[in-house]
């Protein structure tokens, strides 16, 4: 399975290449969607189908060179089945249409999603593979597909010399029990209610069958058994690669002595790491796979930004919540100078309690209270307050609002903020601060180019640098705000190299150096252009100029 191999580390991955392609997947993806759509509403429609199977195809071909871990073979499977549906349409029964319908959501959700949380959960993409694949007729994807290739698997350490204290065969009363005990509590395990001595069974089976193995070559595997099925009641319900996961274990309890195999270590260890508790991190940190996989914990947390509102949900009630907030304010600053307003103080309560109740719904638990609250003391006063009970209330105000922009942030794909620790700074002063900082410093950054541009169209005439040093320091101290210290670091670098090789009494120059100083700026200005569009390019570009930067001071 091509698809689902990789090197180094999955989950990190180069958000800046996706930030570029995701637009046009965006829009493929909708292409196909409609397709679909016309195809569902006129079986006789399928003019659109071929191009949709070759837009997915595309898709396809773009994530494996994006090396997004499981996106492919999701795409794979989508565009092998759209084939199918637009050669033989008579023949697609109703659940393929569902299952493609599927793919495209969870598609496009889990591309927003690797840019907003900037990781990848691979894992989560594998139900869906798997029953694009059972309507293919093709191998589904096993529990430890991540682990394929991977290099920490490839020098594992060899077992301990210290050999069972009896031989296999004297064993095999015991072993005889431990699988009947954990095929019983399997059963239950399986049917998605196990009573607490079913995950009892099945902990003690594995446990005694990895004291069995010490000193085998089987060692690891009986190990990971033991950390898999430990507390199984806690990962309920099962996928169904794990559940496959607990019947391979099962057969190999069954044969125990015979050898494992690769796929089936993979598979075991796979579901073993992922488990929360101290054992599977330990066995996870000890084999080397932090970089690969993580815990049910983690996943738990990251997979509402998958399944739950997307951008676009978020953005709609970030501004229908904007906007009423922006009427209570209007109505609070027109009762405060003592205008007649319908509903007066009271309405005004019951539209903070609203706003409150609304906010709360987000999650945003501290300022819906702190709304409340303001209500609560709205709802008391009958006529104009002084000032500091005003000021109460518009903090309320500001905490909610702020508080919304900062989780619509979240759910924006490429939104780079500053630092924010308090609520009662207008967020929205921040960010045109930072747009106006970010704009300026591309202008001075423009500045800086066309000098060095004059200067090698003079034929090397020094007054054109004068200035040149005194701009990239002040682009420097934009970095220093902006929260990026190699970018300060780098024009610092380059602000110095002029001032000492561009003097009056320096020598002219060569092509190299222009070329070198060139690159460090251009580095600095695609990282901002980046920042101003909402495509982070990520630190790559600082390691390109520190790169011509090292080159010019070597030389």
């Amino acid at each position: 399975m091509p698809d689902t191999q990789h090197s180094g580390t999955p989950l990190s991955f180069d958000a800046a290449s996706l930030h570029i392609v995701k637009p046009e997947i965006d829009v493929s993806l909708q292409q196909i969607e409609a397709a679909l759509s016309s195809y569902v509403d006129d079986s006789d429609n399928t003019a659109g189908l071929p191009d949709a199977a070759e837009a997915m195809e595309q898709i396809h071909g773009i994530l494996r060179l994006l090396q997004l871990p499981g996106t492919p073979a999701l795409a794979g499977a989508m565009a092998t089945l759209l084939k199918k549906v637009a050669d033989t349409p008579d023949d697609i029964e109703e659940s393929d249409l569902y299952a493609l319908g599927e793919g495209l959501m969870v598609l496009s959700r889990y591309l927003e999603f690797a840019l907003l949380r900037d990781t990848l959960l691979p894992h989560l993409l594998t139900p869906t593979i798997n029953r694009l694949r059972r309507i293919l007729k093709q191998p589904l994807l096993r529990e430890g597909q991540l682990l394929e290739g991977a290099e920490a698997l490839n020098s594992l350490p060899a077992p301990s010399q210290a050999k069972s204290s009896l031989p296999i065969e004297q064993h095999k009363p015991v072993l005889n029990f431990l699988s009947r005990l954990y095929k019983n509590a399997l059963v239950a395990v399986l049917s998605g209610k196990p009573a607490q001595r079913d995950s009892l069974a099945l902990q003690t089976a594995t446990q005694q069958a990895s004291a069995l193995a010490g000193g085998t070559e089987d060692e690891l595997y009986w190990q990971a058994a033991a950390a898999a099925t430990a507390d199984i009641a806690q990962c309920l319900p099962l996928t169904d690669s794990r559940k496959r996961v607990l019947i391979q274990i099962q057969q190999q309890l069954s044969r125990f002595g015979s050898p494992v195999s690769a796929a089936d270590l993979q598979d075991v260890l796979g579901f073993a790491c992922c488990r929360d508790s101290d054992t599977a991190s330990t066995l996870r940190d000890s084999l080397g796979l932090g970089a690969i996989l993580v815990s049910d914990r983690t996943t738990r947390e990251q997979a509402p930004y998958l399944f739950g509102p997307d951008t676009l949900v978020m953005k709609t009630v970030s501004d229908l919540v904007h906007e009423e907030i922006s009427s209570i304010k209007d109505q609070l600053d027109a009762l405060a100078r003592g205008d007649a307003v319908e509903g007066g103080w009271a309405g005004l309560a019951e539209r903070f309690q609203t706003i409150g109740h609304t906010v709360g719904m987000l999650n945003q638990t501290e300022p819906a209270t702190e709304v409340h609250q303001a209500a609560s003391q709205l709802s008391q006063w009958t006529a104009v307050p002084d000032q500091d009970s005003l000021n109460t209330v518009m903090d309320a105000l500001l905490i909610a609002e702020n508080s919304v922009t900062l989780l619509e942030k979240s759910y924006t794909p490429g939104a780079v903020g500053l630092a924010f620790n308090n609520m009662r700074i207008s967020t929205h002063q921040l960010d045109e601060a930072r747009k106006t900082l970010i704009s300026e410093s591309r202008g001075t950054l423009g500045m800086a180019m066309r000098s060095l541009l004059s200067f090698v169209e003079s034929s090397g005439d020094m007054l054109h640098m004068d200035n040149v040093p005194v701009m990239l320091e002040s682009v420097g101290g934009a970095m220093e705000f902006l929260q990026a210290p190699r970018g300060r670091d780098l024009l610092k670098r380059a602000a110095s190299y002029v001032s000492g090789h561009f003097g009056p009494e320096a020598k002219a120059p060569g092509p190299s150096v222009i070329a070198g100083l060139a690159d460090a700026m251009s580095c600095i200005d695609y990282y901002l252009e980046g920042l101003e569009n909402s495509k982070p390019a990520g630190m790559k570009p600082f390691t390109v100029g520190e790169h011509s930067m090292d080159q010019l001071e070597a030389a």
